[in-house]
């Protein structure tokens, strides 16, 4: 998605786990290094943006309970204080090579 935002004239910044400290460029966008389980991370990575796309996992996709709504509540406070919209596209799975034809 953040790719195909990109193509079409966004600017796309993107929260990422475990990446350096700090925003780095590459690919086009902005990559900022981050934890969706820590608000003021989240809310850093908002900062300007008008749209935010909650794509967001666990780590390894496991602890779904313990982490799915503490990282959509970071997502929604962030949201709130920048003034975005929240894109919320449910799951990536259908979007994979695998996804059939309807």
């Amino acid at each position: 998605m953040a790719r195909q935002l990109r193509d079409n004239g966004w600017n796309v910044r993107a929260l990422q786990r475990g990446a350096a400290p700090g925003v780095e460029q590459r690919d086009g966008m902005a990559w900022v290094r981050g934890d969706a389980m820590n608000a003021d991370e989240v809310r850093a990575a908002a900062q300007g943006c008008s749209i935010i796309v909650h794509a967001v996992n666990p780590p390894g996709y496991r602890r779904w309970a313990e982490f799915v709504l503490p990282m959509l509540d970071n997502t929604i406070a962030a949201a709130r204080i920048v003034g975005a919209t929240i894109v919320l596209p449910g799951s990536v799975y259908n979007f994979g090579p695998g996804a059939f034809r309807c």
